[in-house]
């Protein structure tokens, strides 16, 4: 039987922190100085602030604190030991910072010959590796071998990439336009708030709604290590928020011309919800039961494609689409029910998942009633995940 890679989350998380502190330090620091170099080459004045240079280490920090963690994925698997392992992931970061001075020498990546700038910040990256695993030697020496918590590969992966599509989808609705139904600006009128404070104030609520699911998501793929019931369930969450919290600007521009990107949204969308209902039919030990769910589960996932990426939506009435959700929808509840019944040993694990799918139908119901009693929410506007 084929062994499974794990990789260790403590590990993976020290990466991502030390990531976080020397892509501010490393990263920011050397990059300003870098930044500053190139522009004397290119015959620019450079020219410095504070707030620039602030700036530029909190967005070296973020780039650190990404690469930190992949680093600490894949690092148990580079087949050299010590400081050569920093090396040839510093040498694959400096070759795709290099990237871009060579392939689209334009505007800042253009001020300076791509060799300048190429061997500049190239350094950087390289010099960020090699200092990332000093770091996580020093903390591997300090750290007791005990203090495991192995977690495979074959769902950190797709988790770590959808987590990172939800975060990036959601923070930009923080800066563009955050739409809420006529009544809403009624109620923020009547508070005293004019509309350019009410979008603000969207846009921290949609900062902190994507800080809190994220994060519960996060929490409970950590808790859930070893589970697939469990992991599965954080996964269903982040790739329901990829796909309906703003997918198409990741795939906007020449990408849409090829036919899988532009599907890619709509198929994300589909996956998402997918997973939602297989979350509800398997728990909580994985299989899918009673049998029915099967044959249940394989007609979702066909009608979610045909719905989501296909022109079958503009043909059916708009009632149609929603009663077909809501009767797959109740159909995990009562497999969770059902499965309740039959296996007494799981119902404390089935209640607390039965009683939070139950709520969150209650709410989308009253939602519509709401919307029914005061027409100005409208219904289509208020179910938009865009709008809180």
């Amino acid at each position: 039987m084929k062994e499974r890679k794990n990789v260790n989350l403590y590990s993976v998380m020290a990466a991502g922190l030390v990531g976080l502190v020397l892509g501010a330090l490393v990263g920011g620091i050397a990059g300003r100085l870098a930044m500053r170099i190139v522009a004397v080459v290119g015959g620019i004045q450079p020219a410095f602030s504070v707030e620039g240079t602030a700036g530029i280490m909190v967005i070296a920090g973020f780039l650190g604190l990404i690469a930190g963690l992949i680093y600490g994925v894949v690092r148990p698997f580079i087949p050299v030991r010590g400081l050569w392992k920093g090396l040839v992931f510093g040498l694959i970061l400096a070759a795709l910072i290099a990237l871009p001075f060579f392939l689209a020498p334009e505007g800042e990546f253009g001020l300076a010959s791509p060799v300048v700038g190429a061997t500049l910040f190239g350094a950087i990256g390289l010099a960020f590796a090699l200092a990332l695993e000093a770091g996580l030697l020093h903390h591997d020496g300090r750290v007791a071998v005990s203090k495991q918590h192995p977690v495979a590969l074959i769902w950190l992966i797709p988790f770590a990439f959808f987590l990172a599509l939800a975060l990036a989808g959601m923070f930009s609705l923080a800066d563009e336009f955050t739409r809420f139904p006529p009544a809403g600006s009624d109620w923020y009128l009547a508070l005293g708030l004019n509309f350019q404070s009410a979008h603000q104030l969207h846009g921290l609520a949609m900062v902190a709604f994507a800080t809190l699911y994220c994060g519960l998501a996060s929490v409970v793929f950590w808790q859930s290590a070893g589970n697939r019931a469990g992991s599965l369930a954080a996964l269903a969450l982040v790739v329901l928020a990829a796909g309906w919290f703003r997918a198409e600007p990741l795939t906007a521009g020449v990408m849409t011309r090829l036919p899988l990107v532009r599907s890619l949204p709509a198929l994300v969308r589909a996956g998402g919800l997918a997973l939602i209902v297989l979350t509800m039919v398997v728990w909580p030990d994985g299989r899918l039961e009673p049998g029915w769910t099967k044959v249940a589960f394989v007609v979702w996932c066909l009608w979610l494609a045909a719905w989501l990426a296909t022109p079958l939506r503009s043909v059916l009435p708009e009632w149609a689409p929603l009663v077909l959700a809501a009767a797959f929808y109740a159909s995990g509840l009562v497999s969770l029910a059902l499965r309740s019944r039959r296996v007494s040993s799981q119902r404390r694990q089935i209640a607390p998942l039965l009683v939070g799918f139950g709520l969150a139908g209650a709410l989308v119901l009253a939602l519509w009633v709401a919307a029914l009693v005061q027409p100005g929410l409208r219904v289509r506007d208020v179910l938009l995940p865009e709008t809180l």
